[in-house]
């Protein structure tokens, strides 16, 4: 985003600071082996990611509709918008497998 679109600029750092949190919760995970592979505790780690994503996800999906109509000011190119909106739609695709996966055991 062009720096001068501040509301946006400060979703986006909203965003890294959530997504930040995600990462310190995964690495404490890690960090409880074996106790922390409970369903229990990777379903709710599952549910506050997808929450994070989804968010994102709509975000993105937005930033890349005003990218595209022009009615923001950007510096990144409507394509790479684009990349990053279904890169979000993708990793909901991953949280979806992985809880597919942890039912089946």
């Amino acid at each position: 985003m062009d720096p001068s679109e501040r509301k946006l600029v400060e979703q986006a750092r909203e965003f890294s600071q959530d997504f930040d949190q995600l990462v310190f919760q995964a690495i404490d995970l890690d960090s409880m082996r074996p106790q922390s592979e409970s369903k229990p505790m990777l379903n709710q780690f599952l549910n506050q990611n997808k929450v994070s994503v989804k968010s994102l996800r709509d975000f993105k999906k937005t930033a890349r509709e005003l990218i595209e109509k022009c009615r923001i000011k950007s510096n990144i190119h409507p394509l790479l918008a684009d990349h990053t909106f279904r890169e979000a739609e993708r990793f909901l695709e991953i949280i979806d497998l992985f809880e597919a996966s942890m039912q089946k055991k």
